[in-house]
């Protein structure tokens, strides 16, 4: 079993809140694509802001390699997930043979 210290603790959650800080624009800007309601785009924008400040403070004494690339396969499993849910997006074995990797890899990557 993984034995992370308090510091990885708060590492780990900076990892997801970015994650997800990352992925709402996203959505946002789909939801835009949808319904033209502009200020989705500014709440994008804000976002994208608040995700550089939690990047800096995430980068502070880590590796950038790791910790660049699980905050990236996380947007993408959760981007899968959430475009199967939210806009009814198709599923196939494909994605889910993806999102079963993209896991393994975050499993490694720690």
């Amino acid at each position: 079993m993984i034995n992370y210290k308090e510091t990885d603790w708060k590492k780990l959650f900076l990892i997801f809140l970015a994650t997800i800080v990352a992925i709402v624009p996203s959505i946002l800007i789909k939801t835009y694509t949808i319904n033209k309601k502009s200020e989705l785009l500014i709440y994008a924008i804000l976002l994208y802001i608040l995700l550089t400040i939690i990047y800096v403070k995430i980068y502070q004494g880590s590796d950038l390699s790791s910790v660049y690339t699980i905050i990236q396969i996380l947007q993408i499993c959760i981007i899968v997930v959430a475009g199967i849910f939210i806009f009814g997006e198709d599923i196939n074995y494909k994605k889910i043979i993806g999102l079963f990797f993209g896991i393994l890899s975050i499993y490694y990557l720690l």
